[in-house]
C-alpha cells in the first residue's frame, strides 16, 4: 500500500511539473516576451542644483542627453500599450564622476523586463558661471528710398547673458533685427535677441541664459532731403585787405531728415553772422563749422556726413591804382535850360585813386573809363536853387564795382555861363 502511495506521489509531482511547463508554453504562445525600440528619448536630470550651488554651470556634450535608441523587453500585452512617455531615463548629479559623466538609470511606469539604451552615460562640461552685459544693437532692414531711420526706442538697452566661462568669453554683441518694408511712418514691433561672436557668427548655446529674449521696438521713420549750406560772413579784414565774397565749404550740400512737417519748410541750413568773423584777417580764414548746431528743431543730419564742414573765406590784399583822365572823359548831364556848363580844361589831367580786389582794379584802364557830373544832383547837394555864372568845384562820379573804393576823389572846376541867344 505504501509503495503504491509513493508511486502515485511521484506521478503527481511529475504531473504538476508538466502542467506548469505546459502553462508556460501556452503563456509564451499567447503572450510572448518581445522587444520594442523607441527613438530620441530625453534624459532627465536630477539634483542639478548641486552644480548651481557651487556657482558652476554645465553643458551637455555630444547631445548625450538624447538617447538615439532605447530597447524595451516585455511581454506582448505590455508592449502593445507602451509609449515613450512610459520610459524614464534619469541622470542624478549626485552620481557625477570626476570625468564629468553621469550614469543613466532606466525605469518604466509599466511592468517591463529590461530597458537598454544606446548609451549608459551622459557626458558633461562643467565650468565656472560667468555673466556678461552687452549693449543691444538694433538692425533695421528694407527702409524705403527717400526715408531713413530716425530714433529707435527699445524697452531694453542692455542684455545680460550668463553661462559657462568659455561661452561667455566668445560673446561680442547682442542684436535684434526689424523689417520696416514699405513703412513711411513710425513702426512699433518686437524682435528676438540674437548673440554673435567676434567673427559675426551667431552663438546658439543651450547652456547660455539670456535674461531678455525679446524686446519691443519703436522705430521712427523720417523723410530725407538734400539742402545747401549758406554762410553769412561778418567783420572787416585788416587794413589793406578785403574779403573776395567767396566762401567755399566741404560739403556744399547736406542731407537732412525729420518728419514731413519738420523738413517741409527747410530749404537751406544757414550759418549765422558771428560764426565766420574775418575781423583783422590778412589771409584766407579756414575753420571747421559744426553744422549740427544750426539745424532747425526736430531736424537731423543723415548719411555719411559727420556734421563738421570745412569752410574757407577768401581774403585778398587790396590793390591801389591812380587813373589820370582828361576833361573830355567827363560827361555833364542835368544842366538847367539857359545855361552852359563845362569842365575847365585849364586844369589839364585829373587824377582818380581807387583801391579794391585785384580782379576788379586791374582791368580798369583810362581809355575805357568815363566820369560823370549830374548838375541837378550837384545843385541839390550844394543847396543851390538857381544857377549863377561862375567857376565852381564839383566831384566826378564813376560807375565802379561795389568792391572798389575811391581813395582819391576826382575834383574838377566847372564853369557855368548863361547861354547866348
Amino acid at each position: 500500500m505504501k509503495k503504491k502511495f509513493l508511486n502515485n506521489w511521484i506521478l503527481k509531482i511529475f504531473s504538476l511539473i508538466f502542467a506548469f511547463a505546459l502553462w508556460l508554453i501556452v503563456i509564451n504562445i499567447t503572450n510572448p516576451v518581445d522587444d520594442k525600440n523607441f527613438n530620441n528619448i530625453k534624459v532627465n536630470f536630477v539634483n542639478a542644483e548641486l552644480v548651481n550651488k557651487e556657482n558652476m554651470v554645465y553643458e551637455v556634450l555630444e547631445n548625450s542627453n538624447i538617447l538615439r535608441s532605447v530597447k524595451v523587453t516585455a511581454v506582448k500585452s505590455v508592449l502593445d500599450n507602451l509609449t515613450a512617455d512610459d520610459i524614464v531615463a534619469e541622470a542624478d548629479f549626485a552620481n557625477l564622476t570626476i570625468n564629468n559623466t553621469i550614469e543613466i538609470k532606466y525605469t518604466s511606469t509599466k511592468d517591463v523586463k529590461e530597458i537598454k539604451g544606446n548609451s549608459d552615460m551622459v557626458k558633461l562640461s562643467i565650468e565656472e558661471k560667468k555673466t556678461k552685459r552687452l549693449d543691444l544693437e538694433v538692425n533695421v532692414t528694407n527702409v524705403m528710398d527717400g526715408y531713413v531711420v530716425g530714433k529707435i526706442i527699445t524697452d531694453y538697452n542692455r542684455i545680460e547673458v550668463s553661462g559657462p566661462e568659455s561661452k561667455i568669453s566668445q560673446l561680442n554683441k547682442a542684436t535684434v533685427t526689424a523689417d520696416v518694408t514699405e513703412a513711411t511712418s513710425d513702426v512699433f514691433t518686437s524682435g528676438d535677441v540674437k548673440l554673435f561672436d567676434v567673427d559675426g557668427k551667431e552663438i546658439l548655446a543651450d547652456s547660455l541664459t539670456v535674461k531678455v529674449k525679446s524686446v519691443k521696438l519703436n522705430i521712427q521713420i523720417w523723410e530725407k532731403k538734400e539742402v545747401p549750406l549758406e554762410f553769412h560772413v561778418s567783420g572787416t579784414p585788416a587794413t589793406g585787405y578785403m574779403s573776395t565774397g567767396i566762401v567755399e565749404s566741404n560739403p556744399t550740400m547736406v542731407v537732412i531728415a525729420g518728419s514731413s512737417s519738420a523738413i517741409a519748410g527747410v530749404s537751406q541750413i544757414t550759418i549765422p553772422e558771428g560764426v565766420l568773423d574775418i575781423t583783422g584777417q590778412t589771409a584766407n580764414m579756414v575753420m571747421t563749422v559744426n553744422v549740427k548746431e544750426y539745424l532747425p528743431d526736430n531736424v537731423s543730419l543723415t548719411g555719411s556726413f559727420n556734421g563738421k564742414a570745412e569752410v574757407t573765406v577768401y581774403i585778398e590784399k587790396q590793390e591801389t591804382k591812380t587813373l589820370n583822365l582828361t576833361a573830355d572823359r567827363i560827361r555833364l548831364t542835368g544842366i538847367p535850360a539857359g545855361y552852359d556848363v563845362d569842365v575847365d580844361p585849364a586844369d589839364g589831367v585829373f587824377s582818380l585813386g581807387i583801391s579794391g580786389l585785384a580782379g576788379s582794379v586791374t582791368p580798369i584802364k583810362e581809355d575805357s573809363l568815363y566820369g560823370h557830373i549830374n548838375m541837378e544832383e550837384w545843385m541839390l547837394a550844394q543847396g543851390i536853387e538857381e544857377l549863377k555864372p561862375g567857376t565852381y568845384k564839383a566831384e566826378v562820379t564813376f560807375s565802379l564795382n561795389s568792391d572798389i573804393t575811391i581813395t582819391q576823389p576826382m575834383i574838377v572846376n566847372i564853369k557855368i555861363s548863361k547861354t547866348e541867344e
